[in-house]
């Protein structure tokens, strides 16, 4: 049942969940009496005559000429989905007596999507609906053999059209169950922003360890144990031999105990120099 307190200039809500909510709210004591009235009516005669399609077709006429009729749909929170993109998921709302609106179940169909996190909805008298919307955070785009997906902080995957759209602003993560590891890989990296900059794409080798390649073409092999310490030293590298500009394409680190460089020469200019020997 809707509860409603009858309080002089106050705001009265009833909660369906912890979730949803519908919002009562009227200025006016006498149109607040008005509207109990017809809710208790609607109330009962949806409980005791839905069978009566004329009764129910006559009182939704009377509450819509009575100004209960859905206008306004106020959407926020949302930064990737658009407004059409959370409409699409149910039946167009405008147009429709504002108590025969079933927020639960709209609920439940919103939370389908991947992308929503979190929801509340809000009913307001006499004719809006309100949706204040939590997105997932993305972190990082994994690459898999059925094509590239956003993930989550938790390693959930988040189907989107347009992944790609987020190339530049997420690192690319590959290898099997790379998304499970990824936030774990992420904190040590970013514990250097200027270098995490740099980063191009992650891999999770043989699900162990990890390789981790810039945009200048250099690659890290990671250890699979002590990865915090393997990436101090190569912080340290950075600061002191700027290993990024020297040319390298390989940096192995998987022993404690060495650093191994590795530098590809072009073939053509191999057997040039050879010559000239």
């Amino acid at each position: 049942m809707i509860n409603l307190l009858l309080q002089k200039n106050t705001l009265n809500k009833s909660y369906i969940n912890r979730n949803t909510k519908v919002v009562l709210f009227n200025k006016n004591i006498i149109k607040i009496f008005l509207i109990f009235t017809l809710l208790v009516l609607i109330m009962f005669f949806y409980n005791k005559v839905t069978t009566n399609y004329k009764f129910t077709n006559m009182m939704n006429e009377i509450l819509i000429k009575k100004g209960f009729l859905i206008e306004n749909i106020h959407i926020t929170g949302n930064n990737i989905l658009t407004k059409e993109d959370i409409l699409s998921s149910f039946q167009d709302l405008k147009n429709k007596n504002i108590f025969n609106i079933d927020l639960l179940q709209i609920h439940k169909i919103l939370l389908l999507n991947k992308w929503i996190k979190d929801l509340e909805i809000k009913r307001i008298l006499p004719n809006t609906i309100k949706i204040k919307i939590t997105e997932q955070k993305a972190i990082a785009i994994w690459q898999t053999k059925s094509g590239n997906k956003l993930i989550t902080q938790k390693g959930n995957v988040i189907l989107v059209k347009k992944v790609n759209d987020f190339k530049n602003q997420l690192p690319i993560m590959n290898g099997a169950e790379a998304n499970q590891n990824t936030l774990k890989i992420l904190k040590i990296l970013k514990q250097n922003p200027q270098l995490y900059e740099r980063i191009w794409s992650i891999s999770y080798i043989s699900k162990r360890r990890w390789d981790i390649r810039f945009k200048e073409g250099l690659k890290i092999l990671l250890p699979k144990d002590d990865i915090e310490k393997a990436w101090l030293r190569i912080q340290h590298l950075q600061k002191n031999y700027n290993i990024l500009e020297l040319g390298l394409t390989e940096i192995d680190i998987r022993n404690k105990n060495q650093i191994l460089g590795k530098v590809d020469i072009d073939k053509k200019i191999y057997l040039e120099r050879k010559k000239l020997l």
